[in-house]
């Protein structure tokens, strides 16, 4: 299991959005273990050599003080499973939600050809690798 901690996580991007149209969420659709909303997500091959891929998600906080805290990212067969975790702190705010959009890298080495599921806080989404992806880094 990797684990990325804080906003240092290597390779990650963000870009805030601006709180218009935000969707309302029950609170039955709010994870109950310190997760923030999965909105949407979606995979993107980068055609480098070595391939890469980059999951983009984007993710509603509950009010401002809401920040990302640690993301958990493992891999069994053809499943990704990320887990993003919030943290308050010790301020209280007024809820008003935002929304956050990240990129999230994803590990592709030792890969075979295939459609891979990749679940972020319970949300799936899925991509295709047309061909394997062998650990010493070169596609075949």
């Amino acid at each position: 299991m990797k684990i990325w901690q804080g906003l240092s996580l290597l390779g990650l991007l963000t870009a805030c959005v601006s709180t218009n149209n935000i969707p309302n969420v029950s609170e039955e659709a709010i994870p109950a273990d310190n997760q923030p909303v999965v909105l949407s997500s979606h995979v993107q091959l980068i055609q480098t050599t070595p391939i890469a891929a980059q999951l983009h998600v984007k993710l509603q906080w509950r009010d401002r003080c809401e920040h990302l805290e640690q993301i958990t990212q493992t891999q069994q067969g053809s499943v990704f499973q990320l887990k993003i975790f919030s943290n308050w702190g010790e301020q209280s705010c007024t809820p008003e939600p935002r929304v956050s959009e990240y990129a999230i890298p994803l590990e592709l080495k030792g890969l075979n050809a295939g459609v891979y599921t990749v679940m972020v806080n319970g949300v799936a989404t899925s991509f295709e690798l047309n061909l394997d992806y062998y650990a010493g880094g070169s596609l075949s």
